[in-house]
């Protein structure tokens, strides 16, 4: 595809031809489509990652209980 239509799809559509160049190893498609693509600026609380990584270490342990090995893979060794 032209380099210049990467930027008059759909997001959506975006998303689909990076997907199909992704599962191809198409490295230079990959970059066009995220070259074409806008950017979103997302502001946080500076808290926010430890706050994500509280919230699922908390999920870990919830489901921990039922002593699921698979789940316990997401709590390090020495939680387990």
């Amino acid at each position: 595809m032209n380099e210049s239509r990467y930027g008059l799809l759909t997001t959506e559509e975006r998303l689909i031809v990076f997907l199909r160049a992704k599962s191809r190893d198409d490295k230079q498609e990959i970059q066009r489509v995220l070259d074409a693509s806008p950017r979103i600026v997302e502001k946080m609380v500076d808290f926010s990652p430890d706050l994500r990584a509280l919230r699922q270490a908390l999920e870990c342990l919830r489901n921990r209980r039922g002593r699921n090995p698979a789940v316990l893979t997401c709590l390090p060794a020495r939680c387990r």
